[in-house]
């Protein structure tokens, strides 16, 4: 960052705020020899903040390793971890599969650093969980936060469990949550309503179709839905590649537009 013969030296704000940017562009090996140089040749000394945006951007590349190192260094040099750390690195812990890993940094975090759990730690945990194969124990860890109170829960936590009761084919469950969901006051949002639809055109499961068009009724969704209806037809419509294939999810002997004509279906019943 610095020229030869120039007068202008780069602050820690200027690093942080460079080494932020190229994290978020994912160019995190680029960050690195930012980070290196911050260390070495500026003068300067990284602060909270610049080991925050540095692990943030580890653990979202999957390069999880390296967090763990900057993570390591950072309570080295007597910088305590806050709560978005933690969360980053648990993130990361849990997509690379290192869930004993994860339980480990969860438990140092809560009694040897006595840092609070927030609700998008939680979050993770659950989804984390899920993903790992340990479906009970993301249940049971959900319904004993729900007891506790809306502090340790919110609209994401649902969303999460009911996407996951979704690719287990249990949608009674499913729609039960969504109902609980909207008694505690959480806004059923679009991503819970896709997740039932999914479910529901994978399985040909038409009786839940009421239940489910209640909410979007009762809710501000459908000129949301609309517009997502359009944009999937358009993708469905243009050519697929392996990646982005979403047939198996929608049968093609079906179309979009059943789901909002069952809306005006029930109405005139």
């Amino acid at each position: 960052m610095k020229e030869r013969g120039s007068w202008f030296s780069p602050d820690l704000c200027t690093y942080n705020s460079l080494i932020h940017v190229l994290c978020l562009l994912g160019k995190v090996k680029d960050a690195f020899v930012v980070w290196e140089e911050l260390k070495g040749s500026s003068g300067l000394e990284p602060d909270a903040y610049t080991y925050r945006i540095v692990i943030q951007g580890c653990s979202k590349a999957y390069l999880i390793n390296d967090a763990i190192k900057v993570f390591t260094e950072m309570q080295y040099n007597g910088i305590r971890p806050d709560t978005i750390v933690y969360n980053s690195l648990l993130d990361g812990l849990l997509k690379a599969r290192k869930l004993t890993d994860a339980c480990n940094l969860f438990q140092k975090m809560i009694e040897d650093d006595g840092v609070r759990a927030s609700c998008w730690t939680y979050n993770i945990l659950i989804d984390g969980l899920f993903k790992n194969g340990r479906a009970l124990a993301a249940y049971t860890l959900f319904c004993d936060l729900k007891k506790k109170s809306n502090n340790f829960v919110d609209g994401v936590t649902y969303s999460i469990v009911i996407l996951h009761l979704c690719r287990e084919d249990r949608l009674d469950e499913a729609l039960k949550l969504v109902e609980e969901m909207e008694a505690r006051g959480f806004t059923v949002d679009l991503v819970t309503i896709t997740s039932l639809l999914i479910a529901i055109y994978r399985e040909g499961h038409w009786d839940y179709t009421e239940r489910l068009m209640k909410h979007i009724r009762d809710s501000n969704l459908v000129p949301i839905i609309i517009r997502w209806k359009d944009s999937m037809e358009a993708t469905m419509k243009a050519p697929q590649s392996r990646e982005k294939d979403f047939t198996p999810i929608f049968p093609s002997n079906r179309n979009f537009g059943d789901i909002l004509g069952l809306e005006n279906l029930t109405d005139a019943e």
